[in-house]
């Protein structure tokens, strides 16, 4: 069963992916997230270069539709343009800036969230090779065809006809099964299912994500992850680019950033909040990370309300 496809809209690929452009671009008059009725999916315009996406990602696909993006995280730093993806299975801090991004021409995307349940049913039903894929971080892929054409259909799908909710679900599912055969799938599957070096190592991530504030150990993360304390640092580090103790420290910082935006609390409850007990060494470490103080960014969110 297909979704309902707008009899107006262009079937050859790259028109498609035009219209879909089109389509989002009219869909609000906001810039940066676009609401839409799509369980895990969200959609970005950027009109300005100098925007930046800063956060702890929940692992997800970003499909670029038109402009392209600079992703930095660990240390890397990944460049993707339109027509391309990129998957990042474990949750991790990011950052991320749109290119050559205007009016005319704006940045589009649109983020999936990785149902990773959903993938590993997809994995077993279809009988998916299991073999280990090589240790990787963020995987960079193509828009293929298909793929254009299944988030053209999401995006069209009408939130009040009464298969709405089965639509969405099924496009999606179509989604991950195309992620799984390309390329970077075989990373994929060894991210999702149980018992991998990777699915083990995104187990320590998990946790470190759900308690940045505490104090851990390495020894703590790698019996929670079942592998000897060297071990597990060369995986993780493998894996994330960076060491468990830097992960944290960057889902802190992230954190304490997105209170700084959204709150009227001062820096050093901020500070406090997520596990610094010295607010001079949370400022240098916070200006380390991205460039400006603290009180930088409280001036300017203060300066805008």
């Amino acid at each position: 069963m297909n979704a309902p496809i707008d009899p107006q809209a262009p079937t050859d690929p790259q028109s498609r992916r035009r219209h879909l452009v089109d389509v989002i671009s009219q869909m609000s008059a906001e810039d940066i997230s676009i609401p839409n009725p799509v369980p895990g999916l969200s959609i970005y315009r950027l009109t300005e270069s100098s925007t930046d996406f800063c956060g702890v990602y929940e692992p997800s696909v970003c499909f670029i539709l038109n402009g392209s993006k600079l992703v930095s995280t660990g240390g890397d730093v990944i460049q993707y343009a339109e027509n391309s993806y990129l998957i990042t299975a474990i949750g991790m801090p990011m950052s991320g800036w749109a290119r050559s991004a205007s009016a005319t021409d704006p940045y589009i995307a649109m983020l999936l969230r990785l149902d990773l349940e959903l993938i590993r049913r997809l994995i077993v039903e279809y009988d998916m090779d299991h073999a280990v894929a090589p240790a990787s971080g963020p995987m960079v892929g193509h828009l293929s065809e298909r793929l254009v054409g299944l988030l053209h259909e999401l995006i069209l799908l009408d939130p009040d006809n009464p298969e709405f909710q089965f639509m969405h679900r099924h496009i999606q599912t179509e989604i991950f099964y195309r992620l799984l055969v390309t390329p970077q799938g075989r990373q994929l599957r060894d991210f999702a299912l149980a018992d991998t070096t990777s699915h083990r190592i995104t187990t320590a991530v998990n946790f470190i994500r759900d308690n940045y504030s505490s104090t851990l150990s390495v020894k703590q993360l790698a019996d929670l992850s079942r592998m000897g304390v060297s071990t597990f640092h060369n995986h993780f580090k493998t894996l994330t680019g960076m060491s468990p103790g830097q992960l944290q420290q960057q889902i802190r910082l992230h954190h304490a950033r997105a209170k700084l935006l959204s709150s009227e609390r001062d820096i050093a409850s901020v500070a406090l909040s997520v596990g610094y007990e010295s607010q001079s060494q949370f400022s240098r470490e916070f200006r380390r990370l991205f460039g400006h103080s603290p009180s930088e960014i409280l001036k300017r969110t203060r300066a805008n309300r």
